[in-house]
């Protein structure tokens, strides 16, 4: 009976386990420098940032984040930089857990290159799309 308790016990604990989003994977962050936002005069306006809408922008060490990866991805009204991590080939977590996706968003030799968990419903799931080949790219 002892046996079967404790079996009960940890079948349900690695349940539990695997069903969790890997710790600190979009918590919120706020990055601590970010590229001006210049008004209809040229001017820059204090306090604001100017991200585009096809930016992605990862800044590494970042102590708000347990992950020490913050992100703004395609910024826009509805979205607020997260925190996010490495995954997918090399990665030590493959995987990024409910509602997020391996995506590839730095391309090439730059410092930052490769694959990190991106909110789904930032993502255009279609099969075809850009952003499919780019979570293909990390598989």
């Amino acid at each position: 009976m002892r046996r079967f308790l404790l079996i009960t016990v940890a079948v349900a604990l690695l349940a539990a386990l695997a069903s969790c989003t890997p710790e600190g994977v979009g918590d919120p962050c706020e990055p601590e420098s970010c590229p001006p936002l210049y008004n209809d005069l040229g001017e820059v306006v204090p306090g604001e940032c100017g991200w585009e809408t096809t930016e992605v922008y990862l800044e590494h060490f970042s102590l708000q984040c347990r992950t020490r990866v913050c992100m703004v991805f395609r910024a826009g009204d509805l979205w607020e930089p997260y925190c996010t991590r490495r995954c997918g080939p090399g990665a030590a977590i493959k995987g990024c857990g409910a509602k997020y996706k391996c995506t590839e968003v730095v391309t090439g030799t730059t410092i930052g290159a490769g694959c990190y968990c991106v909110h789904e419903e930032q993502l255009n799931l279609e099969i075809g799309s850009a952003d499919m080949d780019k979570i293909n790219a990390c598989k």
